[in-house]
């Protein structure tokens, strides 16, 4: 998810001089290389001391009391798992208001003076949306999942993130519809152009129309 953060940075923020060498490729070692090596500490100090295993939790204000398999080591679960994924999560949130700032700004300047302002305020409440889904903000959720409010909020957090995916093959769906629409619509456009400004033949030769 960071790494499609730094992609669409790259796409509506940056815009220019913006190729690299070996892109994917710098990408996939990152990408696969940095959880790798943390996956790769937590094996090997797995047998000095025991990180999984049954925890037992209570619910917020009540008594009862549940076990369910979870990271038992302290250090581990604040040094490994919370600090990686507030890095992840404080990134992503930081690229998705840049983000979200260029499009509006983009928007505006394209729609003054064309109506429908309405409907292309929507476009762009599904666009961040879209986004939120993309770059894994709903994770956001585990923050608040204490106190009070930490059944509903779990709740929460189980939908969303479980339906991430399909958020997300919602939203590429409608971006490839959107393509799509525009390539037509520039087709038909073109098409109109080059037969608006083309002259018949026989205008051009009049003498090689055999009516005359």
């Amino acid at each position: 998810m960071a790494i499609e953060a730094v992609h669409l940075y790259l796409l509506l923020v940056k815009v220019f001089n913006t190729y690299y060498r070996h892109y994917i490729a710098k990408l996939s070692v990152i990408g696969w290389g940095v959880p790798g090596i943390i996956v790769g500490v937590s094996l090997a100090v797995k047998d000095i001391k025991p990180l999984y295993g049954p925890t037992k939790i209570t619910m917020a204000y009540t008594n009862q009391t549940n076990t369910i398999c979870w990271i038992m080591d302290v250090p581990f679960f604040y040094g490994m798992n919370l600090a990686y994924f507030a890095l992840i999560f404080v990134f992503n949130s930081g690229i998705l208001l840049m983000v979200t700032t260029q499009i509006c700004q983009l928007q505006c300047y394209g729609s003054k003076g064309k109506p429908g302002k309405a409907s292309l305020a929507w476009k762009d409440i599904c666009t961040v949306l879209g986004l939120t889904c993309l770059l894994g903000i709903t994770w956001g959720l585990a923050f608040f999942s204490y106190g009070y409010v930490n059944l509903p909020i779990l709740y929460l957090f189980s939908i969303f993130n479980s339906l991430q995916g399909f958020f997300i093959f919602l939203w590429i769906c409608g971006t490839a519809r959107k393509d799509r629409d525009d390539v037509a619509k520039n087709k038909i456009t073109s098409a109109a152009l080059n037969t608006s400004t083309a002259k018949p033949k026989e205008e051009m030769y009049p003498g090689n129309n055999p009516d005359q």
